[in-house]
């Protein structure tokens, strides 16, 4: 994904200056943020450096709500407090923490294919909305979704493809959006009003959970977003079962191992899950993310991927919606 590499004298004095750590640093080339493994004195810690659009203050909200739910039993890990106690230093002009390293295994998106690994993956999701539920300070949180209507959001795309018109890839990709919203826009929007809104992870799916001998240990990236927990829900099984393959009868058993491992801990009944896929499919195609630049190729295929998934959930949405609200076989 795109985004900016710092110095390593540069990171090495900021851990040095802040937490007396000089240790190794590498450079860990996944997510959005800036992420560094840091080691010393046999101890691990991640140094994620955030995006100039998540403000210090934030990213200390964010801190209050990790520590809010690993004292409730989360498997997260708290940020490690600077010498003068701040969970948040800015390393130039963005918000910089530094996290204990959880070992194990992280999936790389749409890799998992088992269904005990599922039913994990969806136990921590609805663990995490099931706290987010009875955080004391979501009233502060900013709501995290567009205020956009689906004309606008359509105007959107067509603003991005006027300014990608040499890239025909894109642009095609764009008319496929745009024919989404424009068959089912305002019916997508009209359910997506109905969404339950909640604290949720922010970036929740497979690839954000630690396994260690197949067993799921920890949560990384935990942020906290005051948004819709039924639309995580959908995002996270869609980017953690493999691509191929998303037909009705092949995603039944997948699907249902993911939701009972939810409903074990958060109750969605079935009318809101329908609700989610719709909230979905509209976030799906009428965002630009992996579609305007800056982009490099693994922005760019997750661009991809995105619209062959819109093109799909909207292509089958009757008997895919009908298959993930039915109610469990007996």
């Amino acid at each position: 994904m795109v985004h900016n590499s710092f110095n390593m004298d540069t990171l090495d004095e900021h851990l040095q200056r802040h937490y007396r750590i000089h240790g190794d640093i590498e450079r860990v080339p996944r997510g959005r943020a800036s992420n560094y493994a840091v080691s010393y004195r046999g101890g691990r810690w991640l140094l994620k450096v955030f995006q100039r659009e998540y403000t210090r203050a934030r990213i200390e909200q964010a801190a209050d709500f990790v520590s809010f739910a690993v004292s409730a039993g989360y498997p997260a890990q708290e940020f490690v407090a600077s010498g003068d106690g701040a969970t948040v230093v800015m390393i130039e002009d963005r918000a910089a923490v530094l996290i204990p390293w959880i070992d194990g295994d992280t999936p790389e998106p749409n890799t998992i294919s088992t269904l005990d690994a599922l039913g994990q993956a969806g136990g921590l999701c609805g663990h995490l909305h099931r706290l987010g539920a009875g955080y004391p300070r979501a009233a502060e949180l900013e709501y995290a979704g567009s205020k956009r209507g689906v004309a606008e959001k359509r105007e959107n795309l067509l603003r991005v493809a006027a300014g990608q018109r040499g890239d025909k890839e894109i642009v095609n990709e764009i008319n496929i959006r745009i024919a989404i919203l424009m068959v089912l826009g305002d019916e997508l929007d009209h359910y997506q009003r109905q969404a339950r809104r909640g604290v949720i992870h922010g970036d929740f799916s497979g690839s954000h959970v630690v396994f260690r001998d197949k067993l799921a240990v920890g949560v990384i990236d935990v942020i906290g977003e005051h948004y819709l927990p039924g639309w995580e829900l959908m995002r996270a099984f869609f980017q953690s079962v493999p691509s191929a393959g998303l037909s009705p009868s092949a995603l039944e058993a997948p699907w249902r191992a993911y939701l009972a491992g939810y409903r074990r801990e958060y109750r969605i009944p079935p009318h809101e899950i329908a609700v989610a896929y719709d909230t979905y499919l509209l976030q799906l195609a009428a965002s630009t993310y992996g579609l305007s630049h800056p982009l490099d190729d693994a922005l760019r295929e997750f661009g991809r991927w995105r619209t062959r998934l819109a093109h799909h959930l909207a292509e089958h949405r009757q008997e895919l919606r009908e298959m993930m609200a039915a109610p469990a076989r007996t």
